[in-house]
């Protein structure tokens, strides 16, 4: 058993990265000539070969969490215990990360990975198992462990609405996200429409207001984004309360979190008011998402036409 539970345990801080991946890779189970032949692999998916030589009390959080899992990943232990730890990391070394954990159930070893970064479990893991204070409540195949999560935890909240009057001008007062069904509650599925509903007020005549919805990936960066002059529509401008709907195209979800923004700008003022308090994680049905084996890389399932000739 190998377990990475904590930035730099079992890391002495006087020593440089290159000791602390002898002295980590002994107390986790290896022999030195282990460690050797696997060291330039470590620094390397580490990627902290300038510090090599550096006290690790001088390394950032981030540069101690690849260390450390550098070190845990390369035991080939039979069962690897990763905790919440990948959260430190930047987002291209928690892609790497993840990706090493795949890679080593697909070698037919255990991971045993605790996270509430619902995307990450659906990557990973089959099976799921829901815990709280201590308490085991459910045991399930990964996608209806999620949804459990996602309605007991809050995790993801599929609605938002203001709770106290805005002293704006203009303002959004209710976001929500559904599927085909418009009905609150109803679970969001990969193989179906995204429908985004939203409320806005106007207190006073915007000629320029321009109005956007944006969806986000797990980490709040945008995939792409809508406004009403795509449909051929202008954004309001008169005073009032408005109920806007967007919907998505089908089928383009794939199972892992995401966002939505709304946002309210104009050119001359700038940003006047923008809520992205929405989430949402699709549950995994049969569609364009999981046709190809192994599952779909990327954050949408797009589907292209393709032609093959001999």
């Amino acid at each position: 058993v190998a377990s990475l539970l904590e930035v730099g345990t079992g890391f002495h801080p006087e020593l440089t990265g290159r000791e602390n991946i002898f002295l980590n890779g002994a107390i986790l189970g290896m022999t030195r000539t282990e460690i050797k032949r696997k060291f330039d692999e470590i620094v390397a998916f580490a990627e902290i070969e300038k510090f090599l030589d550096t006290p690790v009390k001088r390394y950032s959080s981030g540069m101690y969490v690849r260390l450390a899992f550098a070190v845990a990943a390369h035991l080939e232990p039979e069962i690897l215990i990763v905790d919440e730890v990948l959260a430190v990391g930047d987002a291209q070394f928690q892609k790497k990360c993840l990706g090493k954990m795949e890679e080593v159930g697909r070698e037919g070893r255990t991971v045993l990975f605790v996270s509430h970064n619902m995307a990450a479990v659906q990557k990973i893991c089959n099976k799921g198992a829901l815990v709280d204070k201590g308490s085991l409540l459910s045991m399930a195949p990964v996608a209806d462990i999620v949804s459990q999560y996602s309605s007991l935890f809050g995790d993801c909240s599929n609605a938002w609405e203001l709770q106290k009057d805005s002293v704006k001008d203009v303002y959004i007062e209710k976001v929500r996200v559904a599927g085909s069904d418009p009905e609150p509650h109803q679970a969001i599925v990969t193989g179906d429409s995204l429908r985004i509903f939203s409320e806005i007020v106007i207190r006073r005549i915007h000629n320029n207001l321009q109005l956007g919805v944006c969806l986000l990936d797990e980490f709040g960066n945008q995939i792409f984004g809508s406004a009403p002059q795509d449909d051929g529509l202008a954004p309001p401008s008169d005073p009032g309360r408005y109920a806007i709907q967007v919907v998505f195209p089908q089928g383009v979800l794939l199972p892992k979190q995401y966002g939505i923004k709304v946002i309210l700008w104009t050119p001359q003022e700038g940003i006047l008011d923008s809520v992205e308090a929405v989430k949402f994680i699709p549950l995994e049905t049969a569609s364009l998402s999981n046709m190809a084996p192994g599952g779909r890389a990327g954050v949408l399932a797009v589907r292209c036409q393709w032609s093959i000739n001999p």
